[in-house]
């Protein structure tokens, strides 16, 4: 047997492993030749033969040289070896590659894992890090020998025999120019012959100690890498799979087809002190989406938290589990199963969940594992930073563009991921946790380019379900109803509904604790008619949660709230459904005009809001509710459910109804009806006139509201920015409506302060 063998050295700092790889070569009883492709001339021994120079400007192409050595004299030799010039081969590493050569397909070739010695005197596995993986479904059996394919290809090195050489310069792609993609120029050199040479590396697990090189440099302890004993845990798990005891479903599927690795889910995470930190110390129970290796998992444990983790295949669960973290397992469905009957306090999903092809639907699903009110804390990679980094021409690649099916990822920011988390259930979601739009504007900018990830954090609504999909059966439009102690105008209100001439909708009553007479007026009606569901709370939750609760748990295409003092116009339904029939896709809301009624029903004036725009600029849409919004109720018109999903809905905050009215501006276009078609009831106990200070107010949006409550001007400037900030658009037109809010708020203000002065002046005149 005849080898040669072409070592990449570049420069001098590993001339004594270089040495010592030549020295291995000499001892072995193979017939060797040796050769070094390098950059300049080195002092070598003379039987060492040197090829110098790099095939292509950059430095790092040098290793892409021993390529042509190798396929130049491919009818000379029998092996044909490359590698690095610190990662040493030895001669049972090449019997046991001829042996599986001798037993594997010929589409299948036999690869190396590296490792490195530890102080403590223990082997790391350095190719086992960051997103690397074993593919769960690739282990099989050949002659009572075990072989799987491992993600990371890179090992530094590979082997070919001259068929498997003849059948790479066959398939066109061994000879390729220097370049980089998944891996960086250096490793794509080693990596090209498993790639696109129509050959998959496998790596042998029956024999896997002569399947390991050793890398001299141990450059990596300490970074990177994973203890050799627990790759053995790896191992067993493998072949686990092929008896039928380990699963070998993965959580996230295939591994994605982009040929750039800066999206893959990392199976070995390191902890992230700022996702941590987010967690609620009251938390006691967290469900962990993605778990990999365990090592947040175990912080949380050390933090007082009790966790479980979702992991994201078998194999790494085995790890996982072996460090002491209870796993589930890895799918979404299973993983349910495995917990059903916990009820978790916090979810976190750390750069999971663009991943699935379907987010919401599985935040759905691991919602229903969370107790009302529970947290989630999920984060996502930030793609603007590498936006930002390719514009001045320091990242590797630029921020590719497709579908979900072209890229295997959604390449979304973090106001995605929050529509993501309203659609799905969750509320107060807020991007990169709490705080002030207005006081840290700087370092919100900051962590838009400057942070390696972003943070979205939020609430499951108190209500146990997500809000359904609408299916076959399902309703057109859905009627929500939020109650709290209104037995005096309940009925007129149900009645007004029943009384429409449009029959495909529903209503969904959702009451407040109410300690009157509501929940038999209620239940009355749901018996009476099918189209009435009612809910009761059983603890008062606030009229913003209260009003979101009807919201989640309807299921029309179109959505309305009716206060329960207010009524509408019998034709108020079918009216709204025949504009939006009529309008253009990207209507979000239909606004009747309205009138304000007393407590007998006598109309007493009409509301002057008129929020109608079709414009098809953000900023203006956005401007002209700003400018025009007092009353609010354009927020009672029917609104495109879809675009309510993408909303914050009702917060627990004043004027919270004039952030949604913004936010959906934002969405899309609002039109009006031009006939009166709901009243407004004022009253003495209705909540504008019940509640007469700020503070009473506060409460009445949020009954848990302990801390006096800021500015409402500020308050509203302040989630003004932030309602921009989650909405997903283009830079420019994020800026334009930033810019918009303090020029149309200041412009409102000083027309009130010009009209308080002018109405002063002429008391003062009319005195005299």
């Amino acid at each position: 047997m005849k080898a040669l063998v072409a070592i990449a050295y570049y420069g001098t700092n590993n001339r004594a492993h270089l040495m010592q790889l030549i020295d291995e070569y000499r001892s072995m009883s193979l017939d060797v030749d040796v050769v070094v492709v390098t950059d300049r001339e080195k002092d070598l021994p003379a039987s060492i033969e040197q090829v110098i120079g790099t095939p292509a400007r950059n430095p790092r192409s040098l290793p892409f040289a021993h390529k042509r050595v190798l396929a130049s004299r491919r009818s000379s030799y029998d092996l044909f070896i490359y590698s690095e010039d610190d990662t040493l081969v030895a001669e049972r590493n090449i019997d046991a590659f001829l042996w599986a050569s001798d037993v594997l397909p010929p589409d299948k070739l036999a690869g190396f894992l590296r490792w490195e010695r530890l102080p403590e005197g223990e082997a790391s596995c350095s190719s086992v890090h960051n997103h690397f993986h074993w593919l769960p479904h690739s282990a099989f059996a050949v002659d009572g020998e075990h072989f799987a394919q491992f993600s990371n290809l890179h090992s530094a090195c590979y082997m070919m025999q001259r068929h498997h050489l003849e059948r790479a310069l066959t398939s066109g792609a061994y000879l390729r120019p220097p370049r980089s993609g998944r891996y960086g120029m250096l490793e794509t050199a080693a990596t090209d012959v498993y790639t696109g040479c129509g050959m998959t590396k496998v790596i042998c697990l029956s024999r896997l100690d002569d399947f390991l090189l050793q890398h001299l440099s141990s450059k990596y302890v300490g970074r990177l890498g994973l203890p050799l004993r627990e790759v053995r845990v790896q191992v067993d798990a493998l072949l686990g799979t092929l008896t039928g005891d380990v699963p070998t479903s993965q959580l996230l599927g295939p591994t994605k087809p982009l040929d750039d690795a800066r999206w893959d889910k990392r199976f070995y995470e390191p902890v992230d002190h700022d996702v941590l930190g987010a967690v609620p110390a009251s938390a006691r129970r967290v469900l962990v989406l993605g778990t990999g290796s365990g090592e947040l998992e175990l912080a949380l444990g050390a933090a007082g938290h009790e966790t479980v983790g979702i992991p994201l295949d078998a194999v790494i669960g085995a790890v996982a589990g072996r460090r002491g973290v209870p796993v589930t397992r890895p799918s979404v469905a299973g993983a349910l199963e495995d917990v059903a009957g916990l009820e978790f306090d916090a979810l976190v999903a750390v750069d999971v969940l663009h991943h699935f092809k379907d987010p919401v639907s599985v935040l759905r699903e691991v919602r229903g594992a969370l107790r009302p009110g529970g947290a989630v804390v999920a984060t996502v990679p930030n793609f603007r930073r590498e936006l930002a980094r390719g514009l001045a021409g320091r990242a590797a690649a630029p921020v590719p563009r497709g579908t979900f099916e072209d890229l295997g990822a959604h390449l979304v920011g973090p106001s995605t991921v929050a529509t993501w988390l309203r659609r799905a259930g969750f509320v107060d979601v807020r991007v990169d946790g709490p705080g002030s739009i207005g006081r840290a504007g700087a370092a919100a900018l900051s962590r838009a380019l400057g942070a390696k990830r972003r943070m979205v954090t939020g609430r499951a609504a108190e209500v146990r379900s997500a809000r359904p999909r609408r299916g076959p059966g399902g309703p057109r439009v859905s009627v929500g109803l939020p109650v709290h102690d209104g037995e005096k105008y309940l009925e007129d209100a149900l009645e007004s509904l029943l009384a429409q001439d449009f029959d495909d909708f529903e209503v969904v009553i959702s009451d407040n604790a109410s300690q009157d007479g509501t929940e038999e007026i209620c239940r009355a009606f749901a018996s009476r008619d099918a189209r009435v569901s009612y809910h009761r709370q059983v603890a008062n939750l606030g009229a913003a949660a209260n009003y979101n609760a009807t919201f989640l748990e309807s299921r029309g295409e179109f959505f309305c709230w009716l206060a329960h003092d207010d009524v509408r116009h019998p034709s108020f339904l079918s009216a709204c459904v025949e504009a939006f029939d009529s309008a253009a896709e990207n209507v979000v809301l239909v606004q009747p005009r309205a009138y304000f009624i007393d407590s007998t029903g006598q109309v007493t004036h009409p509301d002057g809001d008129d929020l109608a725009t079709g414009s098809p600029l953000t900023p203006l849409r956005l401007g002209r509710v700003l400018a025009r919004v007092n009353m609010a109720n354009a927020v009672f018109g029917l609104i495109r459910s879809s675009a309510l999903e993408q909303s914050r809905l009702i917060g627990p905050f004043i004027a919270s109804d004039y952030v949604l009215l913004v936010e959906l501006a934002m969405l899309g276009s609002i039109i009006e009806v031009p006939e009166v078609l709901m009243y407004r009831r004022l009253h003495d106990a209705s909540s504008r006139r019940a509640n007469v200070t700020d503070d009473e107010v506060q409460r009445w949006f949020d009954v848990a509201a302990t801390t006096p409550h800021t500015s409402v001007k500020r308050r509203l400037l302040d989630e003004y920015c932030r309602s921009v900030l989650d909405q997903s658009m283009v830079p420019p037109e994020r800026a334009a409506c930033l810019a918009t809010i303090p020029t149309v708020m200041g412009t409102r203000l000083a027309r009130n302060a010009i009209g308080r002065w002018r109405r002063r002046a002429a008391a003062g005149w009319s005195g005299r």
